[in-house]
């Protein structure tokens, strides 16, 4: 957890996740590179939230760890607005499989962005799959 936000408590928390949570049902048919503007708290604030259940949960909810690890992970698809519309633009023209739509120079920019997300993904799997192995072993 970072250190400003450390001091999350557990109502907060569940608050916090809650939002989220409703956030990615209703995004549910379009799960991939949202606006970052859509986030109810900002990333930092869903991680600390995220962690803050998963250290509170403990060994006693594994399928709960594991969506909330889950839903750790999603952050990486709210991406800036900008690269968002870029990466709609983008979709639209490779669907119309016509090099000429209008949207066409959005293509290769909405494959960095897409690649752009991936990475982030993989980092935080990393960085959640980490915070679980260190609370699973506890300090020292």
């Amino acid at each position: 957890m970072s250190e400003e936000n450390r001091a999350i408590d557990l109502d907060e928390a569940q608050q916090v996740v809650n939002d989220f949570g409703r956030l990615l049902a209703e995004e549910r048919e379009r799960n991939w590179g949202l606006p970052l503007s859509q986030l109810p708290h900002d990333k930092d604030r869903i991680k600390d939230a995220i962690q803050t259940l998963i250290l509170e949960v403990g060994d006693s909810e594994p399928a709960l760890v594991n969506s909330l690890a889950e839903a750790y992970v999603l952050l990486a698809q709210f991406i800036k607005d900008e690269d968002a519309e870029k990466l709609a633009r983008g979709e639209v023209a490779m669907k119309s499989n016509d090099p000429e739509h209008e949207y066409w120079p959005y293509a290769d920019e909405a494959n960095k962005v897409v690649n752009a997300i991936k990475a982030d993904m993989e980092l935080l799997i990393e960085e959640i799959r980490l915070f679980i192995q260190h609370r699973e072993k506890g300090p020292g």
